[in-house]
């Protein structure tokens, strides 16, 4: 028992049903509060136990990497380390934690590198791994666990797009939307069929980039999406993208992985680089900014003309032409034009 947190690289944070907080940290296992928070009225009063991984007991903590840390609703703890798998927690003392472990040695799970653990609202427990999407098959607690898992599959375009699978986020239509690192959001072609495989949204899709480090959902079938560079407004109804980064409004354009939330007063809460941002998305319209429109180029039977050719139709530069007089035999003709917007020099 300890004062202070034995760790500092907290990585995931986890309220259980009883009240006592669970921290994971990246080298310092996992971390819990001696009582329920609300047994304390100060927070400097809080003490905790620390449990790590014991290469003698193989019924601890399997790695002291943890990434994330969950309670179903069965009351089960699991949680997911970064190079050794799952733990199923199935006793705390003050003195050990006692888990299952289930990796690529004992189950079929494809990586032992867990992201994030996510129980959706039909019970599903779901594994974003750096190898693929993992789901408990069944939703059974039997032994052996088998997972359901989908990869990238290059001779299959609905396949996973990206490997590396990051965050997991339900909307509140019900619907799965799964953050890689590196090839944009993926989500079900059909939700109650996830044979069909998954629609993708990318940066050739509007979106900011396609590092996602996390997802929020908001009202209207809005999502917000996170992203090493920038984040995106992104509504499933219209399809529509708004993008934001640090030349429209951001001060960090740089997100922190699975630091995203959706609090009960409607904000939106991402973490970066610098601190927090909060996001109120009732606030945040639009921009209504008509851009004046320049034509840039003028082109007779797909060649460019140029003002110095011999029989040139132009005479000085198409964006001062006011006039243009055509033969018959230059039918064929076309023009090229621009929407001048400076607010997004990059």
């Amino acid at each position: 028992k300890q004062n202070k947190l034995p760790a500092t690289n907290i990585y995931t944070i986890m309220q259980d049903n009883s009240g006592f907080v669970w921290l994971g940290a990246k080298g310092g296992g996992i971390t819990v509060s001696e009582f329920p928070l609300n047994n304390y009225e100060k927070y400097d009063d809080i003490k905790f136990y620390n449990y790590k991984h014991d290469a003698n007991d193989n019924s601890t903590l399997s790695n002291d990497f943890v990434y994330s840390i969950i309670q179903d609703n069965n009351g089960v703890i699991w949680i997911g380390t970064h190079g050794a798998g799952i733990c199923k927690v199935q006793n705390r003392t003050s003195d050990k934690l006692t888990c299952i472990h289930y990796n690529t040695n004992n189950s079929n799970i494809s990586s032992n590198l867990i992201r994030q653990i996510y129980q959706d609202s039909k019970n599903r427990i779901w594994f974003a791994t750096t190898y693929g999407l993992n789901l408990l098959e069944n939703n059974t607690y039997s032994e052996p666990a088998r997972f359901v898992s989908f990869v990238h599959d290059i001779s299959e375009p609905n396949s996973l797009s990206y490997n590396d699978v990051v965050h997991i986020c339900e909307d509140s239509e019900n619907k799965l939307w799964f953050g890689t690192s590196g090839g944009g959001v993926n989500y079900f072609i059909d939700k109650e069929n996830f044979d069909k495989g998954f629609n993708h949204l990318m940066i050739n899709n509007g979106l900011i980039n396609d590092a996602i480090t996390g997802i929020a959902s908001g009202k209207n079938g809005e999502l917000w999406i996170s992203t090493q560079n920038g984040i995106s407004r992104f509504n499933s109804n219209y399809e529509s993208i708004e993008n934001f980064d640090n030349t429209n409004g951001l001060v960090d354009s740089n997100f922190s992985e699975n630091t995203s939330a959706s609090i009960n007063s409607g904000q939106l809460v991402f973490g970066n680089s610098t601190g927090l941002l909060i996001v109120n998305p009732g606030i945040v319209t639009p921009r209504k900014f008509l851009p004046q429109i320049c034509i840039t180029n003028f082109m007779l039977f797909n060649k460019d003309v140029n003002i110095n050719d011999e029989n040139s139709p132009l005479i000085k530069n198409i964006n001062y032409t006011e006039q243009i007089i055509l033969k018959y035999n230059q039918s064929s003709f076309s023009f090229e034009y621009g929407a001048l917007n400076f607010f997004d020099p990059e």
